[in-house]
C-alpha cells in the first residue's frame, strides 16, 4: 500500500473509529445477552443451545481482564449492570481495531483481483485500462471503509463485525494461495474458515465450497491442493465431531437450537404445522392452540422460543421436518416467494436517516446483488474466456451467504447477508 492510500484509508478509519466508539458507544439486543452467557456452558463443559463457541470465548477473555459482566433481558429492553458496560465498550473497541487491519487486506485483495484481470491479454475492463489499480483499490476500499461505518457495523456487540472482518482474511488468503501456490496460504485460509464456521454456523457452507476450489487449485498446484482439501475435510470433521456432541447432549445433530427456531418461525409464518404428524401430545396441543399473526415477527419469535424452552429439542424438530416434508413443494414455493420479497428489502440496515435516503432514492435493494449473481460469471467468462478462480470463489461464497439467509431465516435478511459486503465489492472489482 502506497503511504499516500495509507494515510487517505487511515486518516478516514482512526478518527471515525475513535468518534464512533465515542459518540455511539456499544449497542446491544437479546443476542448479546445469549452470547454474553454462553461461556457460562462452555467453561463447566456443556455445548451452549444457541451459540457457537469463538464470539462467547472472545467476551470471555475480556471478562477475565475486566470482571465478570451482569446483563438482564427484560422483553426487548437489555439492562447492563456491573462489569457489562466495560466488557461491552471493550468489544467494540477490538472490533474496530480488527476492522481497521481488514481495510488494508481488503485493498490488497483488490489489487491481486485486478493483477488477475491485467494478466489476461483478452480483458480490456477500464479498470485495468482507464485507472490504475491502486487508484481502484483506493475508491473500492474507501466504500468498504464507507459502508461499515454506515450501517454502524462496529459498534453492535455480535458475530457479524467479526465475520466482516475474517471473510476479508479468508479471502486474501485465497488470493495470495492461487497466486503463489505455497501451501502455507492453504493453511491460513483453513484457520479462518474454522474460526468462521464456529463464530457463525451459517458459515457451514465453507469446508465445501472450499475443497472444491483446493480440487481445481491441484490442477495447477498439487501438493498445495491437496492441503487445501484436506484442511477443509478436517474443518467438516470438527463440524461434525461437534454436532455430534450437541446430538449427544440435546438430542438432535446440529451446531445450535437457533436453526430449529428459525424453521419453526418460517412453518408457523407459512401455516404449514401439520398438527396430526406431530408426534408429542402437548407440543401439538400447543401448536394448535397459537394464534399469533402469522405476519408478526415478534410474537412467532417469542412462540418458537417458548415452545424450545417447554418441549424437547427433538419433539420440536420433530413437529417442523414433519411438516416441511408433508408439503415439500410448498415449502419450495414459499422460499421462492421469500427470495422475491427479500428482493424488495434494503441492502443495508441503517440506523442512520440519511442514508436510509439515499437507500431510498438511489433504489438500493438486496435484488441488485440477485443481478450481480447473474450477469458476473458471463461478464467475467466473456473478457476472459475462462473460468476465473478466484470470481468463482466470490460468487459461491456470496450466493451461498444469500441462500442460507433466504432459506434458514424468516426476517432481518439485511442483517444476515451483511457479512457478505466485501465480497460482493471484490466481485464487481472482478468484473
Amino acid at each position: 500500500m502506497r503511504k499516500r492510500d495509507f494515510a487517505i484509508l487511515y486518516g478516514c478509519a482512526i478518527p471515525l473509529s475513535l468518534l464512533f466508539i465515542g459518540w455511539l458507544g456499544f449497542k446491544v439486543d437479546r443476542d448479546a445477552v445469549s452470547l454474553l452467557r454462553a461461556w457460562d456452558n462452555f467453561g463447566g463443559g456443556i455445548i451452549d443451545s444457541t451459540r457457537t463457541p469463538v464470539y462467547p470465548f472472545f467476551l470471555h477473555l475480556l471478562q477475565l481482564i475486566f470482571g465478570k459482566a451482569s446483563v438482564n433481558a427484560e422483553g426487548a429492553v437489555i439492562h447492563v449492570l456491573e462489569h457489562g458496560t466495560t466488557i461491552f465498550t471493550a468489544a467494540v473497541v477490538v472490533q474496530y481495531m480488527v476492522f481497521c487491519v481488514s481495510i488494508y487486506y481488503f485493498y490488497r485483495c483488490v489489487i491481486l483481483c485486478l493483477a488477475q484481470n491485467s494478466q489476461n491479454p483478452q480483458n480490456n475492463s477500464c479498470t485495468a485500462g482507464v485507472f490504475t489499480s491502486r487508484r481502484v483499490a483506493l475508491v473500492a476500499s474507501l466504500v468498504y471503509l464507507a459502508i461499515a461505518f454506515a450501517v454502524q457495523l462496529n459498534n453492535w456487540v455480535m458475530t457479524e463485525p467479526f465475520a466482516v472482518s475474517f471473510s476479508v482474511f479468508m479471502v486474501y488468503a485465497a488470493a495470495k494461495l492461487w497466486q503463489t501456490g505455497k501451501s502455507r496460504y492453504a493453511l491460513v485460509v483453513a484457520l479462518w474458515m474454522l474460526l468462521l464456521v464456529f463464530l457463525r454456523p451459517a458459515f457451514i457452507y465453507l469446508p465445501i465450497i472450499l475443497a472444491i476450489m483446493g480440487l481445481w487449485l491441484a490442477v495447477s498446484y498439487r501438493k498445495a491442493g491437496i492441503v487445501l482439501v484436506a484442511a477443509s475435510v478436517v474443518v467438516a470433521g470438527s463440524i461434525f465431531a461437534y454436532c455430534k456432541l450437541f446430538e449427544r447432549q440435546y438430542g438432535i445433530f446440529s451446531p445450535t437450537i437457533v436453526s430449529v427456531v428459525n424453521r419453526y418461525m418460517i412453518v408457523r409464518h407459512d401455516q404449514m404445522f401439520e398438527p396430526q404428524l406431530i408426534q408429542n401430545d402437548s407440543l401439538r396441543t400447543y401448536v394448535q392452540t397459537q394464534a399469533a399473526d402469522p405476519d408478526d415477527f415478534d410474537a412467532i419469535t417469542r412462540e418458537a422460543f417458548h415452545a424450545i424452552r417447554q418441549y424437547p429439542f427433538a419433539d420440536v424438530k420433530q413437529a417442523v421436518d414433519a411438516a416441511v416434508n408433508a408439503a415439500p413443494a410448498r415449502f419450495v414455493e414459499n422460499t421462492v416467494l421469500r427470495a422475491i420479497h427479500v428482493a424488495q428489502m434494503p441492502l443495508f440496515q441503517s440506523k442512520f436517516a440519511f442514508v436510509e435516503r439515499a437507500e431510498h432514492v438511489l433504489w438500493l435493494r438486496i435484488g441488485w446483488l440477485y443481478l450481480l449473481l447473474l450477469v458476473s460469471p458471463i461478464i467475467i467468462y466473456y473478457r476472459t474466456r475462462k473460468m476465473q478462480p478466484i470470481g468463482t470463489l466470490l460468487w459461491l461464497l456470496t450466493a451461498a451467504c444469500i441462500a442460507v439467509a433466504i432459506i434458514g431465516a424468516l426476517d432481518n435478511h439485511p442483517r444476515l447477508i451483511l457479512p457478505a459486503y466485501p465480497l460482493w465489492l471484490l466481485l464487481i472489482i472482478r468484473i
